[in-house]
């Protein structure tokens, strides 16, 4: 019996076991306590396996305690009842069954000693079971690391592809706005070569009418030019560029001939009456301290300005209008030749 005690005395203070409800949460002695509560609140896969491992590792150590505090309950019970199995011998039985009970008690002592060895052998087979269990612990928790690292970096990565999304987003926004120019850029230029298609078709219409305009007019010069070709000299013939160039070469001689034979380069000339429109007033060349080669050149170019101005460049070469015009319409220019010519005689005869 004394041994009995001793292995009970070796035994863990053992309280009653830790009660688990629906919600997770143990009661010790009647108090709440909530440290292995779940949240209510959503959670993620690494808090999920640490409330695993944690549930397990209560699951285990209350199935410990729970049968620990059974065994010390039974051993306590069958030990009291031991001893008052050995009391009741002593009190009301005679000494003749003293021998018949300490053989029984021999017995019952070594039936004890076979269920303490029974329950030591328990025991370590729980301690390795919970050795077990912590190694179990261990890698667990070693793989929780390893997810919460890989969790990390797929934070990470997430956060990077959120940035990637963000910046691809932008890049979406800048096309979309780029393609809606394009768009208006394309609508406008289709509008304007709407625009430009009757513009052109205008334009092949006005040119077509001008081509038929240019056709008629072409035909009216062709018979134009046949009437003055028929009606220009005897022949017949149209007068021929060298002969116009001719023509003018035999003006320009003259001209020249008359400013050298009536131009004097001594002296300036007299001044006159106010010139006329067919009077040339020349400018005062001999204040210009000018030698006469020069006086000569200013001169002649004083008479071309005229011709040019009064004959070569006027219509009808100036011919009309030197009088009043001619009362039968279409007579104007023979009657300014004739008057042309007498003037020519009045001038050739002043000068003789």
């Amino acid at each position: 019996m004394t041994e009995t005690h001793h292995f009970l005395n070796d035994l863990p203070a053992m309280q009653i076991p830790e009660t688990p409800h629906l919600d997770n949460t143990y009661f010790h002695g009647g108090i709440a306590d909530n440290r292995y509560q779940e949240a209510d609140h959503r959670q993620t896969g690494e808090e999920r396996i640490q409330v695993m491992l944690d549930s397990t590792l209560i699951g285990i150590r209350h199935q410990l305690t729970e049968d620990l505090y059974n065994i010390r309950r039974d051993i306590e019970l069958q030990v009291r009842s031991e001893q008052i199995q050995f009391e009741q011998p002593f009190n009301g039985q005679e000494p003749n069954n003293h021998e018949s009970n300490v053989a029984h008690l021999h017995h019952e002592k070594e039936e004890l000693e076979r269920q303490i060895e029974d329950l030591r052998a328990q025991m370590s087979q729980m301690g390795e079971d919970y050795e077990s269990r912590e190694d179990f612990k261990n890698t667990l928790g070693q793989e929780l690391m390893h997810a919460q690292e890989e969790s990390q970096e797929l934070v990470q990565e997430i956060s990077d592809l959120k940035g990637q999304l963000a910046k691809l987003k932008c890049e979406c926004w800048d096309y979309q706005k780029m393609t809606e120019d394009r768009m208006n850029e394309y609508r406008a230029l289709d509008e304007r070569f709407g625009a430009f298609v009757g513009k052109h078709a205008n334009v092949l219409g006005d040119l077509e009418a001008s081509e038929q305009q240019r056709k008629k007019l072409q035909n009216q010069i062709a018979k134009y030019r046949d009437i003055i070709q028929k009606n220009a000299n005897a022949s017949g013939r149209e007068p021929e560029d060298a002969t116009i160039i001719k023509a003018f070469c035999k003006l320009r001689e003259g001209v020249q001939r008359v400013i050298l034979k009536f131009c004097t380069m001594d002296q300036p000339p007299r001044q006159g009456a106010p010139p006329t429109r067919y009077k040339i007033s020349l400018p005062n060349f001999w204040d210009r301290q000018l030698n006469s080669r020069e006086i000569q050149n200013r001169v002649r170019e004083e008479v071309f300005w005229h011709l040019s101005r009064s004959l070569l460049f006027v219509r009808s070469f100036g011919l009309e209008g030197i009088e009043k015009r001619s009362e039968v319409e279409g007579r104007t220019i023979e009657k300014g030749l004739r008057d042309f010519e007498g003037q020519i005689k009045l001038a050739a005869s002043g000068m003789s």
